[in-house]
């Protein structure tokens, strides 16, 4: 069983480092400016987008590129970009607990971005905890969750769907 997805996190610190980068790639354009002649100038503002692209580009490529988790008949494995991989035996699992949270952001044109996060929280006998969360690919409708109906697109969801196969797996 294979599943990807994608991760969602309310985590702020990758917007915070991509500006620190650019604020530093522009402080270091404008000493070099000061420090040497108008011609340099050109070559330290090329230098800094050259410090600044890499690290905008990997942070960026943490938020959009898409997690996944394959499960087979003795673990589980889940993997998310530049991360150590997490492999759980099904004989180690005390607890899976899946929940969903409706989300609403302002996205940059002003307009509201409604969706619905999925969590999964496994337990082991170790007293470990291990979450993962994931945007889940169904649309918001306010008449649905009002009726009821949201129950069943939320038995579909993936991490829901990997709680069905590890428990069917722990049974045997």
């Amino acid at each position: 069983m294979y599943e990807s997805y994608r991760k969602f996190s309310d985590n702020k610190i990758q917007q915070i480092i991509i500006f620190i980068f650019i604020g530093i790639g522009f402080i270091y354009t404008a000493l070099s400016g000061l420090i040497y002649d108008k011609s340099y100038a050109v070559f330290a503002l090329f230098k800094s987008i050259v410090f600044i692209a890499p690290a905008c580009i990997l942070v960026g490529l943490t938020t959009y590129l898409r997690c996944s988790y394959s499960a087979n008949d003795m673990c589980v494995t889940f993997r998310q970009p530049f991360r150590k991989k997490t492999v759980i035996c099904y004989c180690d699992i005390d607890e899976i607990k899946v929940s969903h949270e409706y989300k609403e952001r302002i996205n940059n044109k002003g307009r509201y971005k409604r969706f619905y996060v999925e969590h999964i929280e496994i337990k082991t006998f170790d007293g470990e905890r291990f979450t993962h969360n994931a945007i889940m690919d169904i649309e918001y409708n306010s008449f649905a969750e009002i009726s009821g109906m949201m129950d069943m697109a939320f038995e579909k969801g993936i991490f829901k769907n990997l709680q069905r196969y590890i428990s069917s797996k722990e049974a045997l």
